[in-house]
């Protein structure tokens, strides 16, 4: 059983609210890197693995980069059943991902839209 998500680091700050004078634009700084340079970062945790955690990278999030993904993990668990649990990006529900999948024999799990909330 894999756990999978992807995310891109970046050093921006996300404008949301802030103080400046009325009628007035609020600009901050920012220092990251342009969009054409910045990395996706795969990462996959295997909790009854000897190494629980892989982090492949990309520069950029898509059906055919999951596609190089879904290869990789494949490549580190080659006589294993593999289910692999992740969100529900659009990309990972792409056809050609989930056709990779099954050649592959990667199970694929897609978590909830609506999880339960406990109240206590």
């Amino acid at each position: 059983m894999l756990f999978g998500d992807e995310a891109y680091l970046q050093l921006d700050t996300d404008l949301g609210w802030g103080w400046a004078p009325r009628g007035c634009r609020l600009y901050v700084n920012s220092s990251s890197l342009p969009q054409s340079r910045k990395l996706t970062y795969f990462g996959f945790y295997a909790p009854a693995a000897t190494e629980p955690v892989r982090i492949l990278t990309t520069h950029w999030a898509n059906s055919e980069t999951t596609y190089q993904m879904l290869r990789a993990v494949r490549q580190s668990y080659p006589h294993r059943r593999v289910r692999l649990v992740w969100d529900n990006v659009r990309y990972h529900h792409a056809l050609a991902v989930r056709h990779c999948a099954e050649e592959l024999g990667i199970k694929l799990v897609y978590l909830s839209t609506c999880l339960p909330i406990a109240l206590t």
